[in-house]
């Protein structure tokens, strides 16, 4: 600055001093506490190199239209775009540090605004409606939990591992009932959510608890509620069965192979196969909401079962119809979350730094818009349907031995409660 500006500056109102220095203080915090979020973020300059393409890209297709009245720029963009896609589709990722599903729940915590402010709605997996339309939407996903924490027999001194804990609903539940919750995300937000209200939540990816020690044998049950289909991605649809197959083998040497209890709760989506003709839009959508939330569903009802010989099926129950109401109610509650001064003023603080990690922010703006989450659950004939299973650890030489010879399990089913 000048001197002359400096004599210029004092010789203003003392008020118009004072604004001029507050909000210039203020825009040099909050610059600087964008600097600090967006270095400090644990994705790696890669991935925002990434993006600076893909965006820089679209800037350069877009000038090359408007200015020299050139398609090339799209054809260069497109043909860009599809050799990404067919890479992540093949599991050739440009960052092994950047997650799809990590950047969904940021994404989703953000617009959820898990604060209070707007309300109680931090859950969007299906409550329990059990056909009643009218029933409140806080009160279904209560009695979901508490369908879930039953299955667990929690009560005093259970000892429960969620993985996939959300914002820590169900550990709050169970620690209610006098249970020992532990859970594990891998949302930093959502681990710090769930610290900020005393609960026991990690920042740990569910693949590495095969190697932790400290989670062997540790537990009397475990929970994975609406996390299953997050855990693999496309590239990994052909080892699908050997992934899960995997993941039964660590929730079993997570359980103590003593207690009396050993449950496995899930509530998972399923492919099915369906009749139902698809429409070029309807792949469109599905292209969107896959490239922003993630996952890949297990397919048909036994996906899941067939691939845990350690565990007999206890339960095997539908909950489709709990999940269209849920999606219905959900999806409107974030399409319009934005309206919230807090939450728009997180979008706006957050979308920067999203922008310039996440190489899949706009598609979420897109499938939040133009995709229904509930389309996937509508009858006649739904290509995916809502499944809660309850499973509960053979015993000893018992387990052993199935697993050894009978790979697909003893699958016993006992249907009750709301199906569908």
């Amino acid at each position: 600055m000048f001197p002359g500006q400096v004599a210029t500056l004092f010789a203003t109102s003392p008020t118009t001093l004072t604004s001029t220095v507050v909000v210039a203080f203020l825009a040099y915090a909050l610059a600087l506490w964008w600097f600090r979020r967006l270095i400090t973020f644990r994705n790696g300059a890669g991935i925002s190199l990434h993006c600076l393409i893909r965006y820089g890209l679209l800037a350069a297709s877009i000038w090359l239209f408007l200015r020299k009245d050139s398609a090339w720029g799209f054809a260069l963009l497109a043909a860009v775009e599809l050799l990404i896609e067919y890479l992540n589709s093949q599991g050739i990722r440009l960052s092994k540090k950047w997650s799809k599903t990590m950047w969904c729940y940021s994404f989703l915590s953000m617009l959820q605004n898990p604060t209070g402010l707007w309300g109680d709605f931090q859950d969007l997996t299906e409550g329990m409606f059990c056909g009643d339309l009218f029933m409140d939407y806080e009160e279904a996903q209560r009695r979901q939990r508490g369908w879930l924490l039953d299955q667990c027999r929690a009560g005093t001194g259970t000892r429960i591992l969620e993985i996939g804990c959300g914002n820590g609903r169900l550990l709050r539940d169970a620690q209610d009932r006098g249970a020992k919750a532990v859970g594990i995300t891998i949302s930093a937000s959502q681990v710090a959510f769930c610290r900020h209200q005393g609960l026991d939540a990690s920042l740990v990816n569910v693949w590495d608890l095969e190697h932790d020690s400290s989670f062997h044998g540790a537990f009397d049950t475990v929970v994975l509620n609406g996390s299953i289909e997050h855990f693999l991605q496309q590239g990994d649809k052909r080892f699908r069965d050997e992934l899960y197959g995997k993941l039964f083998r660590i929730v079993a040497q997570c359980l103590d192979p003593e207690t009396t209890n050993g449950a496995a709760v899930i509530t998972c989506i399923h492919t099915y196969r369906t009749s139902r003709e698809m429409t070029w839009t309807q792949c469109f959508k599905g292209y969107l909401m896959e490239r922003s939330y993630g996952g890949v569903y297990p397919q048909d009802p036994d996906g899941l079962t067939r691939t845990a010989p350690q565990f007999d099926v206890e339960i095997l129950e539908d909950h489709t119809s709990d999940y269209l109401i849920t999606s219905l109610i959900g999806m409107s509650h974030l399409r319009w979350a934005w309206t919230n001064p807090r939450v728009f003023l997180a979008v706006l603080l957050n979308a920067p730094v999203m922008m310039l990690n996440d190489p899949y922010f706009l598609h979420k703006w897109l499938s939040l818009w133009l995709c229904g989450w509930e389309n996937q659950f509508i009858p006649p004939n739904p290509p995916s349907r809502q499944r809660w299973i309850v499973m509960r650890l053979r015993k000893g030489k018992q387990r052993r031995q199935n697993s050894a010879d009978h790979p697909t399990g003893c699958l016993k089913r006992k249907k009750i409660g709301c199906a569908l």
